[in-house]
């Protein structure tokens, strides 16, 4: 039987989840030896980018994503949802398979919108088999997500917002203590349109009053920074 060989980038800064990941893929391995994995591992937003960048098209077969990884040094990518934007753009015929702690309604249905994942799990859901299970899916051309996920999905919460990477950025520079004055100064908008975008996440996240740092906890709560 003549071998597929499978592309993974695994996009992930705790070497014991990647490990685990790893480990995974050999158990898998002994189910389907028709399979052949080559594993890349990118452990923050620079090396994620380098290695799809340095890939060509199509690209990889599956990326692994965790949300909460290094930002690149230029400031460009903050968190794993950007590297899932960045998979999109640059190798859309890849699938991404999202595993995060995150486990907010908010959360999971901003990142439907913004990536539309083919798998996602939440950790505390995931062990090896989960994990063997999704990847055999993606890669036999379906989808896969964990019971917590499936729960919002059934429940069709149709949000009409998405917070965008142009929010993200607006919560980030604030968190790293830049003043909203400041702002019009590092992103490509007016102050006016900063305190628009302020007003509305406040608006979507329940947060009252005028307390930047109140939005920030929200927002770090709800996994956006």
């Amino acid at each position: 039987m003549e071998s597929q060989v499978i592309k993974i980038l695994f996009v992930e800064d705790h070497p014991l989840i990647s490990e685990g990941y790893v480990r995974a893929l050999k158990l898998l391995k002994k189910q389907r030896p028709e399979l052949d994995f080559k594993i890349s591992e990118a452990a923050s937003s620079d090396a994620a980018i380098h290695l799809l960048h340095q890939q060509a098209p199509p690209g990889f077969d599956l990326v692994m994503l965790d949300l909460v990884i290094p930002p690149s040094s230029c400031g460009r990518w903050l968190s794993g949802e950007d590297i899932g934007r960045e998979v999109r753009q640059r190798h859309p015929e890849s699938k991404l398979l999202i595993n995060t702690s995150f486990d907010s309604v908010y959360r999971i249905n901003s990142l439907f919108k913004t990536l539309n994942p083919e798998g996602f799990l939440i950790k505390v859901e995931s062990n090896a088999s989960t994990i063997m299970d999704a990847i055999s899916s993606l890669i036999d051309g379906n989808t896969f997500y964990g019971p917590s996920v499936i729960q919002v999905l059934r429940k069709n919460l149709a949000h009409d917002f998405v917070v965008d990477q142009w929010d993200r950025q607006i919560l980030y520079r604030l968190s790293l203590g830049a003043s909203t004055a400041s702002l019009s100064n590092i992103l490509p908008m007016s102050k006016a349109t900063i305190e628009r975008r302020k007003r509305h996440l406040k608006e979507i996240f329940d947060v009252l009053g005028q307390d930047d740092q109140k939005l920030l906890a929200r927002a770090r709560e709800l996994g956006f920074i």
